[in-house]
């Protein structure tokens, strides 16, 4: 990827994505992007769903899973 640019981010919605952990959430992204090599994406906007969990109740946020569909 060359450049990020416009990222908006949705406030996070409690989804579950595999309920191993003590509390995970979704959280949609939408940016406009430009890749050096054009492989999968094209150039322009694009949307993603980021989920993050946390193990335990102390424990940091981590990404669990990175998409394009909910």
């Amino acid at each position: 990827m060359k450049k990020i640019t416009d990222i908006k981010a949705t406030p996070e919605t409690s989804i579950k994505l595999d309920n191993e952990n003590y509390d995970e959430v979704q959280v949609c992204v939408e940016y406009n992007a430009i890749y050096k090599t054009v492989i999968t994406s094209e150039d322009g906007k694009q949307l993603r769903f980021i989920y993050v969990a946390k193990q335990g109740k102390e424990s940091p946020w981590k990404i669990i899973s990175i998409g394009t569909g909910p």
